[in-house]
C-alpha cells in the first residue's frame, strides 16, 4: 500500500485523533490500575496498588528524617495521598501523580537517611546522558508566567528551544510540543522500584523497577502527566526508551513504537494491563484506518515563507511494524540530523531544523507513484488542490482513509469489539485479582524454571510466585 498525502486541516485532523485515541488509553490505564470495584455510591474501591502506596507514603512521613525542605515535600506527599485514596475510596486520581513527584523530590533534597540516598542514587542513574543534557534537553520557562494565570504544568510553563531533539521529533509525528523529555517519568520509576522494595521486601532495585512496569505501576504517573498537560506521551515513553547507568546500560522498556501501546508494558506487561493497552492498539488503528502519521512541513517550516502555506502530512501503512515508528531507534537519526542542519557551509542556521531534511534521509519513506518527493514539499494549497481534485492528495482526514477503502477500519473494528469483550469479561473479575499486580502465567512459569537462576548482573530475580502471594494477601485491606 502506498502512503497517503495530507495536506492542510487534514493533518491536523489526524494530529487530534492520535492524541484523543492516547488519551482515552491513560483514562483505561487508570481506571484499571488504581480501581477495584465500584461501590453503591457510584464511588469506587482503592485497588490494592492505590491502598498499598497510600499506606507506603504515610509510613515514609511517619519515619521522614533529613532536612527541613526534604520533610516538606514527604509532607506534601502524605497530602497528596489523602485526597487520592481516603482509605475506603479512590477520590482524585490525578493527585496520585502529585504525591509520586513529591516523594521523588523528598529523596532528590536528602530525604530517607541512607535508604534515601540509595533511592535518589538509583534515581539519577534512570537519566540517558545524552537526551537529558542541556544540549538535547533544551527548553526555557515562558516569561511572564506566573501573572498569566495559567496552569502550573509542564507544557504551559517551558517553551522548547530550537535545538530540541525531542520537539524536533514531535513535529515531525504530529503530537503537541510538549516539555522536552520527561525527568518525571523516570523520578517516579525510582519511586515505585522504591515502593516494591519496601512493600515486597525485594532489596534489588532495577528487578523492582521492571515488576513495576510489568504490573502497570509505571503507567500511572505517565498517564495523570498526559492527561494534565505536563508531558506529552512521548516524552514519557522515550524516558523509558533510552539506555541509562541504572538499568545496567539497558532501557527500562525494550521497545517503543510510537503506536503499540502495550510497549510501554515492558516485555512481559501482566495479564491485567496488556488487554487494556491492547485494547488502545485497536482504537488507534481504527481511528486512524491501520496508518501513522508522520508530518513532512509544520507550521514551523513554513513561517515566513512567501509561497508555502499549508502543512503537508503523510498517513503510512502498518506503522506498528515499521521502523519509521520506532522511537527508541530514531531518537538517534533526528539527534544527529539537527546537528547537521545547523552547520551549513560554515554557518550557523538560527532556526528549528526541517522536517522534510530528516524525512528525506529516512529508511523506509516515500511518497507514493503521484509526485517526488522534493515536488511534494515544494506544493502550496494550490498546487495540492491540483492533487485533491484527481483524489491523489486529501484535505480531510476521513476522505483520507475512505480513499483506501474501509475493509482494514472494517477489520479493526471487529477486533475493536473483541476486545471490549474480553476487557469488559476482565473488568467482571476485578474484584477478584490484585489491579495492575498480578503476574503473568508464562511469568509464574519462568520463574519456577528459572528459580535458582541468577540474572546477567548476578543478582537474584524476583520471585513471582512469592510476588503473586505476597499480593494476594496485602491486598485483602479492609473496605
Amino acid at each position: 500500500m502506498a502512503p497517503i498525502i495530507i495536506y492542510g486541516q487534514a493533518v491536523q485532523e489526524a494530529r487530534n485523533v492520535l492524541r484523543s485515541a492516547q488519551i482515552s488509553t491513560m483514562f483505561d490505564v487508570l481506571r484499571t490500575v488504581l480501581y477495584s470495584g465500584e461501590k453503591p455510591d457510584n464511588s469506587y474501591f482503592g485497588s490494592a496498588f492505590s491502598n498499598l502506596f497510600t499506606k507506603w507514603v504515610l509510613k515514609l512521613q511517619a519515619d521522614a528524617e533529613g532536612s527541613a525542605r526534604a520533610v516538606t515535600q514527604i509532607n506534601r506527599a502524605a497530602a497528596f495521598v489523602k485526597q487520592f485514596n481516603t482509605g475506603n475510596q479512590v477520590d482524585d486520581v490525578f493527585a496520585v501523580g502529585d504525591a509520586l513527584r513529591a516523594v521523588g523530590e523528598y529523596f532528590e533534597l536528602g530525604g530517607g537517611g541512607d535508604y534515601g540516598t540509595q533511592i535518589e542514587a538509583f534515581r539519577k542513574g534512570l537519566r540517558n546522558k545524552i537526551a537529558f543534557n542541556t544540549a538535547s534537553r533544551a527548553r526555557q520557562p515562558i516569561l511572564d508566567f506566573a501573572i498569566n494565570e495559567w496552569p502550573d504544568l509542564g507544557i504551559f510553563k517551558n517553551h522548547l528551544l530550537d535545538r530540541s531533539t525531542v520537539k524536533f521529533m514531535e513535529r515531525f509525528y504530529g503530537p503537541y510540543i510538549g516539555a522536552d523529555i520527561s525527568g518525571t517519568t523516570t523520578d517516579s520509576l525510582a519511586v515505585l522500584a522504591a515502593f516494591n522494595m519496601s512493600v515486597l521486601g525485594y532489596k534489588d532495585l532495577k528487578n523492582n523497577a521492571e515488576a513495576a512496569i510489568a504490573a502497570g505501576e509505571e503507567l500511572v504517573p505517565i498517564s495523570t502527566m498526559v492527561l494534565q498537560y505536563h508531558h506529552s506521551l512521548m516524552e514519557t515513553g522515550l524516558a523509558l526508551s533510552l539506555s541509562s547507568d541504572a538499568m545496567d546500560d539497558a532501557s527500562a522498556i525494550k521497545n517503543y513504537n510510537f503506536y503499540n501501546f502495550v510497549d510501554l508494558g515492558g516485555v512481559h506487561p501482566n495479564k491485567t494491563i496488556k488487554p487494556v493497552l491492547e485494547h488502545g492498539n485497536l482504537v488507534l488503528e481504527r481511528d486512524l484506518g491501520g496508518r501513522g502519521l508522520v508530518v513532512l512541513r509544520d507550521l514551523i517550516d513554513i513561517q515566513g515563507n512567501p509561497y508555502a502555506d499549508v502543512e503537508i502530512g503523510l498517513l503510512m501503512e502498518t506503522p506498528r511494524s515499521s521502523d519509521i515508528f520506532n522511537l527508541k531507534e530514531k531518537y538517534g537519526v533526528f539527534y544527529h540530523e539537527r546537528k547537521d542542519q545547523a552547520l551549513d557551509n560554515y554557518q550557523f542556521n538560527h532556526d528549528n531544523p526541517s522536517l522534510a531534511g530528516v524525512a528525506h534521509d529516512m529508511p523506509g519513506m516515500n511518497v507514493g507513484d503521484d509526485v517526488t518527493f522534493n515536488e511534494l514539499i515544494a506544493m502550496n494549497s494550490v498546487e495540492l488542490g491540483v492533487l485533491a481534485s484527481e483524489s491523489k492528495a486529501f484535505n480531510s482526514l476521513l476522505e483520507a482513509i475512505k480513499s483506501v477503502g474501509d475493509g482494514a477500519v472494517r477489520q479493526s473494528q471487529v477486533e475493536h469489539s473483541q476486545a471490549n469483550a474480553s476487557q469488559a469479561t476482565a473488568g467482571a473479575s476485578q474484584q477478584k485479582v490484585v489491579q495492575g499486580q498480578a503476574a503473568t502465567d508464562a511469568q509464574v512459569k519462568d520463574s519456577k524454571q528459572n528459580d535458582a537462576k541468577k540474572n546477567e548482573s548476578g543478582k537474584p530475580k524476583i520471585d513471582l510466585d512469592k510476588l503473586q502471594e505476597a499480593l494476594r494477601l496485602l491486598s485483602q485491606v479492609q473496605r
